[in-house]
């Protein structure tokens, strides 16, 4: 399941487009999200994270980032680090 979590996750995306694809409960995916981000393998993809551009403006993701939008409200969309990249070749 890790493997398809990490290749699902070839484009940033939300849990509830996550959760979707790989047909698991929201609050499974999180907790493994979690465990993941913890590990170095997955990151949040957000304004003012350390591993965003200095501004939207710049980002790649920056049409499905919420947090271009409304920072405060926005959910949360996770993206693979480049040890998740390295993980999924």
């Amino acid at each position: 399941m890790t493997k398809h979590l990490l290749r699902a996750l070839s484009r940033p995306a939300r849990v509830s487009t996550l959760a979707e694809r790989l047909g698991v409960e929201p609050g499974t995916l999180v907790a493994m999200l979690e465990v993941l981000e913890a590990k170095g393998y997955v990151a949040r993809a957000y304004e003012g994270s350390p591993h965003c551009p200095p501004n939207c403006a710049s980002c790649a993701v920056q049409s499905l980032c919420p947090a271009a939008f409304a920072p405060a409200a926005a959910p949360t969309t996770w993206r693979l680090t480049e040890k998740g990249r390295r993980a999924v070749n």
